[in-house]
This record gives C-alpha cells, sequence and structure tokens, in this order.
C-alpha cells in the first residue's frame, strides 16, 4: 500500500518560476486534457497570492501560530510536514501535532526522520472519522497544543496534521488559525473541479505529486484553472517533494503566515484558543 510520506525519497532540485495565472472559467472543451501533460518542470508551481519575501515573527499575543495540514489519504500531508519541518526548524521554534484514527504512524514517521526533536511530536488517536478530532470535538487536540506550549513554549509555529480524509475534511478555526488543504495528481486532473470546503475554501490549496502527472495522464493546466476557477484568489502551489524536498514555496507562504500574525495587533485579554488572526477576519484566505 502506497503511504503518502514514502515519496520523498531523493535529492533536493531546483525550484521553478512563480507567477500569476489569468482569471477565467474554464470551457468544457478545456476541462477534457487533449495533449499529453506540461513536464512539471516546464510550468510555474504557483497560482494566486503567495508572498515568499515574508519572514516570521511571534504573535503579539504570545500564542503560537497554529497552521492545519489537511486532505485525503496518500494526498502528502505526512511528507509535506516533514519537508516543513526540515526548512523551518532552524528558524523557528516549531512542534507537531498528527491524527490517526488507530496508530501513531504518522508520529512515529516524523521521529524516525529525524525532523524535530521527538518531544515535539505528539500524536492523537482519534478513534473515529478524522475530521471529527479537527472540526467537531477538537478538545483532544487542543490539549496536545497546549501541553506542547507549556513544555516547550514560547512557540512560533504548532502545525496540526489531519488524518486522511476525504474532500470534505476541514479544521475549525477554534484550533487553527489557517488551514493547507492537500490533494495530489494520483487522483486524476478532475479533483479540483470536484470542489468541496477543503479545495475551495481552505488558505492555501497544495496540488502535489506533479511528478506522476505524465504517468496517470493528468493535465496539470486543466488543474491550474480548476483551481483558480473555484478558489478565485486564494492561493494554489503545485509541488512535487521527490524533485523539491523542501517544498520551499509552501515554507514561503507559512513564513508569510507568520509575518501577518506579528503584525496584527494584540487581543485585549489573555489568548484563547479561538482567537483568529487579525488577516483571516479581514480578509479569509488571503494573506493580509
Amino acid at each position: 500500500m502506497h503511504r503518502e510520506h514514502d515519496i520523498q525519497t531523493s535529492p533536493a532540485a531546483g525550484g521553478g518560476p512563480a507567477r500569476r495565472t489569468g482569471a477565467g472559467h474554464p470551457s468544457e472543451a478545456a476541462q477534457q486534457p487533449t495533449s499529453p501533460p506540461t513536464p512539471p518542470a516546464a510550468r510555474p508551481s504557483v497560482v494566486g497570492d503567495v508572498r515568499p519575501e515574508a519572514r516570521p515573527g511571534a504573535r503579539p499575543d504570545g500564542r503560537a501560530v497554529r497552521i492545519g495540514v489537511g486532505g485525503p489519504v496518500g494526498s502528502g500531508k505526512t511528507a509535506l510536514v516533514a519537508a516543513l519541518c526540515r526548512a523551518l526548524a532552524g528558524t523557528l521554534r516549531l512542534a507537531v501535532v498528527t491524527n490517526d484514527i488507530y496508530t501513531t504512524e504518522d508520529a512515529d514517521f516524523l521521529r524516525a526522520a529525524g525532523v524535530l526533536d521527538p518531544a515535539r511530536i505528539r500524536a492523537i488517536e482519534t478513534g473515529c472519522c478524522p475530521h471529527t478530532a479537527i472540526r467537531d470535538d477538537i478538545s483532544a487536540n487542543l490539549d496536545a497544543v497546549e501541553d506542547l506550549e507549556a513544555d516547550f513554549g514560547p512557540l512560533d509555529l504548532v502545525l496540526v496534521e489531519s488524518g486522511g480524509d476525504n474532500l470534505t475534511a476541514t479544521f475549525s478555526y477554534g484550533l487553527v488559525d489557517r488551514q493547507i488543504f492537500v490533494i495530489d495528481v494520483a487522483g486524476g486532473d478532475k479533483v479540483p473541479r470536484k470542489g468541496g470546503p477543503g479545495v475551495t475554501n481552505s488558505d492555501l490549496l497544495v496540488i502535489n505529486k506533479t511528478d506522476l502527472a505524465p504517468l496517470v495522464g493528468a493535465d496539470l493546466d486543466v488543474m491550474a484553472r480548476d483551481a483558480e476557477r473555484l478558489r478565485h484568489d486564494r492561493p494554489v502551489l503545485f509541488t512535487s517533494l521527490t524533485a523539491q524536498p523542501g517544498a520551499a514555496e509552501v515554507a514561503n507562504w507559512v513564513l508569510g503566515v507568520l509575518a501577518a500574525a506579528h503584525a496584527a495587533p494584540a487581543p485585549h485579554g489573555p489568548p484563547r484558543p479561538s482567537d483568529h488572526l487579525a488577516a483571516q477576519t479581514a480578509a479569509p484566505g488571503r494573506l493580509s
């Protein structure tokens, strides 16, 4: 069985340029690929508003910024979390919470990979549909985050990884400040246009495993057009963690979130789990 974290095996390669794509709704003909997919190295990797120039900073209220990483089984969530830890652990005070239904496999993988001090990685066994613990009853995740902050705080960033779920999975904004939704090209280029709240409303959509596009007949240009049509100006990043194990553009987006948090005014009174970033309130899904 293919595991989402098994893809991260090759040396790093240079990243490609980033640009905005033009707006517009695809025609029915455009939604059906008529030619072989463009090789990943030859196409831009980003659609939308991503700010790589941003740099990290602590929240004025002293609480760590929390970013959720969700998506279907096998899309590459754990590999992405590992990549972000490798890229950011030297710069940020970082911790991770993972969610699995009946195992601690994702946490075990991260610990074995040596991406963080093992004590900074906490595992939750949800015992139910993964989205329940990140959206409906978030108490176990809140406890894990708060325990990490008590043990290692102050922290800059806590990554909360959901167990593998489907296109309806979203995080409660009482648990996280921003959320990344990860899909991959192995399901075909139809996945973005199927929609669902994870695809349409997440703060960042990551379309992963672009290196597999020629093997499964997925048209990356169709995926880019459909994602932009559904998400409007919310950002989309195309990634291949085999070609670019550092996930540099996703790491830069995370740094932009922290920079926005640093710029936000401190709320009155003690921090609460439900406090959102000021930028999220002002413009949902975008960096302020």
